[in-house]
């Protein structure tokens, strides 16, 4: 489909509207609402042809004798799926291509995105209507002790007509065609690999194997050193009763070589290439305060609840087992979920639900009903996620779960903590905050507290303070100052944050005195005395820009993101745990900041940073309120925020500080690429300095990692090991 698809544009801007406009002799092309039926046209006989061939193949599969064998391999040939897999290919060309154009230029501009988003809400609605139809028929046609109808399955497996099938495929036979290749298709997604004869409903003794209903499920996830990203997805499920197993034993055969390669590996020694473990989590519970707390309604500010803001912002604490601390032989869990419920008395707002009013302001109603907090363990040490600690890690998603359900912003849980016990006696601490409750600051402020607690002091040595009407609009609210951050995106075939079309790679690179030393050297006298922040953000957004490739001409964006709490005069209250932070822009082309000196991008980046003050808070919360609370602009942006005074690694819940501390993710959860943290961090030879996470497409990483060692290499700096850092995973 897609190699047709690709063929036909092609072939069509390149061939067909040429020749037709020479014919012609004037400019030809069909309209949108021709190829939209034309496309549409094409869908229904791409559906059609579909069903033919799924008829041929069922007569078939009578013919010999294998309507009940869902693994049986049949003498038909793969070749029957080209035309219809071609024609859906034509239609999507036709058709997908015709409706996003219609959407952008039939429709009034400030609908154009309306109109896509509501198209994609209806095919979201059409694929939960089919769900319910196919578990509607499961439901109904099981009753009665009736095995259910398996709707996706035509030939379906076990009695026909009162009589068992007597011929069986050859164990271990290769599927071509038919549901069992795609069972096996599926199954090859899921676990990165075959089971060797076995089928979906064999088992032991008092066990009905994969589709066992009392089986429970853990997850293991393999990952590959070198490209840091996640090569298998296995679940696991044990049988409670008979402890049979479907998951990594004698007969699991892996697709990938890395794989047989680390199973080769002794089992008390991780492989170096890979991480596999366990993570058995206990039931979410709400943790509410533990004493009684007003029931009260708190306005979020105008910089809180801007649509920018309305995410999960997320974090990651490893800590060892020290004898000797103070905490010896105490349980984590217990400590942390009592420190939990004792903060919470005095940040009882993060106990309570959001609630949304006229003109999408944010209200907090402090209803006390609690927060997540999660109970794991994991068969796995310290030591074996490696020396090096750095984002993204092994079964984050099992040792930062995401309860189903938690994740929104009005009447969902404001934090969620897991906390995951260690083969080694040690632990890790996750946490998941809802960003328009709290910033970065705000968030140590919170975790500090429940530290000392957790040490046993009575009472956080900061009290919280809450006051967000210092960060409301004005009462003549008025625009005073630039704000780039919240332009409009003026072009929408190129509302991406890369060019499309490659897998994401994460890689972090380590900047020591040295590396920052061999950096400074391209600037000039002027721009000497410039903090280091500014000095790696503007090389590492150069090199960024230049490994992607972009036209000369289009317009990139550095945000800046600068705490504003020192900006005030005043300053704010030490207590506030809002947010209270700008994320000022640099705009410039791409062109333009390849072109020029590294001194050019650092301007650039020192004028977005020096332009926050008082003034400029303000007029950003007039703007929210006028503007009806935009979003910042993502379109070819990269941000990037200074965490190496943070705090993070400095959080001590009584076990010492931690081995790692900082965020859960090297960039943005939500959106990979757009952000990246500049992350405290010591080398292997004891430097202090910043690691700086990097996601980019793979052929873009490559042409970074060059840029950036062209720029670092010099006959008078001692370059004896790269900057570059490989993940313990």
């Amino acid at each position: 489909m897609i190699i047709s698809l690709t063929l036909w544009i092609a072939l069509y801007n390149r061939v067909i509207t040429p020749l037709a406009s020479k014919i012609k002799g004037k400019p030809t092309q069909l309209s949108v609402k021709q190829r939209m039926g034309i496309g549409l046209l094409l869908s229904c006989t791409s559906m059609a042809v579909a069903a033919i061939v799924e008829t041929v193949r069922r007569e078939i599969t009578i013919k010999e004798g294998f309507l009940d064998e869902p693994q049986a391999v049949l003498s038909m040939s793969a070749l029957w799926l080209v035309p219809q897999h071609c024609l859906g290919g034509l239609a999507e060309a036709f058709f997908t291509i015709a409706q996003n154009e219609f959407y952008y230029f039939e429709f009034p501009r400030s609908m154009s995105s309306i109109a896509a988003t509501f198209f994609g809400v209806v095919m979201a609605v059409g694929s939960l209507v089919a769900s319910f139809i196919i578990s509607t028929v499961d439901d109904v046609t099981k009753r009665g002790g009736k095995e259910k109808t398996r709707a996706i399955c035509i030939q379906r497996p076990g009695e026909r007509g009162g009589e068992q099938s007597s011929r069986r495929p050859p164990t271990g036979a290769k599927e071509e065609l038919g549901w069992s290749a795609v069972r096996r298709q599926r199954r090859t997604m899921i676990d990165a690999g075959v089971r060797r004869g076995s089928t979906p409903t064999e088992g032991v003794d008092g066990c009905c194997g994969y589709l066992c209903p009392k089986s429970r499920e853990v997850q293991q996830v393999q990952f590959d050193l070198n490209t840091v990203s996640i090569n298998f997805d296995h679940k696991e499920r044990t049988h409670p009763l008979c402890e049979s197993s479907s998951g990594l034993d004698a007969g699991y055969v892996s697709d990938d070589p890395r794989y047989k390669e680390s199973m080769a590996q002794p089992p008390m020694a991780p492989p170096p290439k890979s991480l596999v473990f366990t993570v058995t989590r206990r039931e979410p519970e709400l943790i509410a305060p533990a004493k009684p707390t007003p029931h009260e309604f708190k306005k979020l500010s105008d910089i809180d609840d801007q649509d920018g803001f309305r995410f999960q912002i997320s974090g990651m604490h490893f800590y060892r087992n020290d004898p000797s601390s103070m905490m010896k032989g105490r349980d984590p869990v217990k400590v942390l979920r009592e420190a939990l419920a004792q903060a919470l008395v005095y940040y009882y707002p993060l106990a309570g639900r959001l609630r949304e009013g006229p003109g999408r302001k944010l209200t907090v109603e402090c209803t006390g009903e609690g927060v997540i907090f999660i109970e794991a363990d994991a068969d796995v040490t310290l030591e074996q996620f490696g020396e090096i600690l750095l984002p993204p890690f092994p079964c984050l998603d099992e040792l930062h779960y995401d309860v189903p359900g938690s994740g929104g912003m009005l009447d969902c849980p404001l934090l969620l903590i897991q906390v995951t016990r260690l083969k080694c006696g040690g632990f890790i601490f996750a946490i998941r905050v809802n960003h328009t409750m709290t910033d970065a600051s705000g968030t140590i402020q919170f975790m500090n507290a429940m530290a000392e607690i957790a040490r046993g002091a009575h009472a956080p040595s900061i009290l919280p303070v809450w006051r967000r009407e210092l960060l409301n609009a004005r009462n003549a609210p008025r625009v005073t100052c630039t704000h780039h951050e919240y332009d409009g995106v003026t072009d929408m075939t190129n509302y991406t944050i890369f060019p499309l079309g490659h897998d994401l790679v994460n890689r972090s690179f380590f900047f020591g005195p040295t590396e920052l030393s061999a950096l400074r050297r391209f600037l000039p006298p002027h721009l000497q005395a410039c903090s280091s922040f500014e000095v790696l953000t503007a090389s590492v957004w150069r090199c960024r820009i230049i490994a992607l490739q972009l036209d000369p001409a289009e317009e990139v964006r550095l945000i800046c993101v600068v705490d504003a709490r020192a900006k005030f005069n005043p300053p704010l209250p030490a207590g506030y745990y809002g947010n209270a932070f700008a994320c000022p822009v640099a705009p410039t082309t791409a062109g333009k900041l390849c072109q020029n000196s590294l001194g050019y991008a650092l301007e650039l980046v020192r004028k977005a940073k020096n332009s926050v003050t008082q003034e400029y808070m303000k007029s950003m919360a007039d703007l929210m309120v006028i503007k009806g609370r935009p979003h910042y602009r993502i379109a070819r942006t990269f941000a990037v925020s200074d965490l190496t005074r943070a705090g993070f690694a400095e959080v001590d819940f009584g076990w010492g500080k931690p081995a790692y501390g900082g965020p859960a993710m090297g960039g943005a959860d939500d959106i990979r690429g757009f952000a990246c943290f500049h992350i405290p961090f010591t080398n292997d030879r004891g430097e202090k300095g910043v690691v700086v996470p990097i996601c980019l497409p793979a052929p873009a990483m490559e042409r970074f990692v060059k840029e950036m060692d062209s720029m670092l290499k010099d006959h008078s700096i001692n370059a004896t090991t790269s900057t570059f850092i490989k993940s313990a995973i």
